[in-house]
This record gives C-alpha cells, structure tokens and sequence, in this order.
C-alpha cells in the first residue's frame, strides 16, 4: 500500500538526488573553469547553449553525472540560474566563482570591469533566486565581490544564506554512495569532490559554514577552497558559553 508515509520518503529521497547533482554541477563547473574548457565565453552564450546539444551540461556534467548514476531532471543548479540571469550578471557569477575557488588573476580583474555593467538589484534578484545550497556554494565568491567592489551585496541576501548542514550531509552522502557502482578515475574524481564540498560546508570539523566563517581572502592567493576564518574568542562567545580547547572554539560551536 502506498501510504503517505512513503510519499514522504520517495519525495525525500528525489530531493536528495536533485540535491546531489547539483553539487556534482558545481564542482565540476569549477574543474572545467580551472582548466578554461569553460570560460566567459561559454557563460556569455550559456542561455542558448542550455538548450540543445553541445551545451555546458551536456558536454561536461550531464555525462559525469550520468556515469555516476545521477539520472535526474532537474531545473535548479548553477548552470541553469546562470542561463536564466542576464549575460553580464552571468560573466559576474562566473569571474567570482574563477576567482575565489580557482585564484585566476585574471578573473580578479574582470569582476572590477563587469561590475560596471551590472545593477546592483540585478545582481540581488539574481541570487535571491537560488536554491539555499546552491546560495551557500557561492557565498565565498558573493563576499569576493563585496571585497574587490564595496558593492555590499552580501548585506541583501544573508538572511536567506542559512546553514544548511542536514541538507548538504545527506546530498554529499549520496555522492560518496555512487562510488560503489563505478570504477577507476570517476570513483578518485567523485570522491575528491565529495571532500571539497565537506570542506565548504565545514563538515569535517563538524560546524557549519556560515556568515562569520565563509570570507573571501581576496589579498591570500593560497587560501584553500572553502577555508573557514576562525573567530578569537577572548573570554565567551555570543552564546555566553565559556571558551574551550585553543580558545577558537566554544562548547555550542558558533
């Protein structure tokens, strides 16, 4: 009997699929804009090239994602965001995430040219639109933004940026999962995303990445990807708990 109990279920376990792929998405967006198969280019013509074959999904994260056993429909993503945003907010996005994750100098210095371009509320709508995980991913570059332009974007959209720890836990779990259906180097690259993605969401140190700890070093070209910027906490924190361990730390982990 199908109960309603299971309705639940199935739908949490798509979710989680969906949610998976789409961090699958992203890490390999950054692997392919590290090695400059995509580019400004590619993100300029991002809203047709979408659509039929020969796009940025279809040429390089639809068949990862398919090897891997990912064989979702889905219309939430990074790709799909930026193919609905307008093309210079698209450039934006896309220098930010090069920079911040990939330290492309060059990106660096686009971001200060294309701003120009770009209206504030633009770039606001934009982000207000992502799904909360995706918005968490990019939360390094939004502040890389914010450093390099004093645009302050950051201010506008942080109430929706919430941790979501329970939701990337069970995505990243299923993505270490599909290791055991596949072999060789897609299981390493599987697996080496996996860890990245623990290490933006702060999993390994088993706190969530949030505001305080996701700051973009835009002067530290050696500051790895995700690495959380620790707060001294000379007596008590802002839970009036008492400091433990080095003293980087309380007992609630804020």
């Amino acid at each position: 009997m199908y109960t309603y109990e299971k309705y639940l279920k199935t739908n949490e376990d798509i979710s989680v699929r969906e949610d998976a792929y789409a961090l699958l998405e992203f890490m390999i967006f950054i692997d392919k804009c590290g090695d400059d198969s995509i580019n400004e280019a590619a993100v300029e013509k991002v809203a047709s090239l979408i659509k039929k074959s020969g796009g940025i999904l279809d040429k390089y994260i639809n068949p990862v994602a398919n090897k891997a056993g990912i064989n979702v429909s889905v219309k939430k993503g990074l790709v799909h965001y930026l193919a609905s945003a307008g093309i210079n907010t698209a450039k934006l996005i896309y220098h930010a995430i090069n920079y911040y994750y990939n330290k492309d100098e060059k990106s660096k210095e686009r971001i200060k040219e294309i701003i120009k371009s770009v209206k504030k509320e633009d770039l606001i709508d934009f982000l207000l639109k992502l799904d909360t995980l995706t918005l968490h991913l990019i939360t390094g570059p939004i502040h890389t933004i914010d450093a390099l332009t004093g645009t302050h974007i950051w201010a506008n959209i942080k109430t929706k940026a919430e941790t979501m720890m329970d939701k990337a836990k069970k995505a990243i779990t299923y993505l270490e999962s599909l290791k055991s259906d596949v072999e060789g180097r897609l299981k390493k690259q599987i697996q080496k995303y996996a860890d990245s993605l623990k290490k933006i969401f702060g999993i390994n140190s088993a706190k969530a990445v949030t505001e305080s700890t996701v700051t973009a070093d835009v002067e530290n070209p050696d500051v790895k990807i995700g690495s959380a910027v620790k707060k001294c906490l000379k007596t008590k924190c802002k839970c009036n708990k008492k400091k433990r361990g080095s003293g980087n730390e309380c007992e609630c982990g804020c």
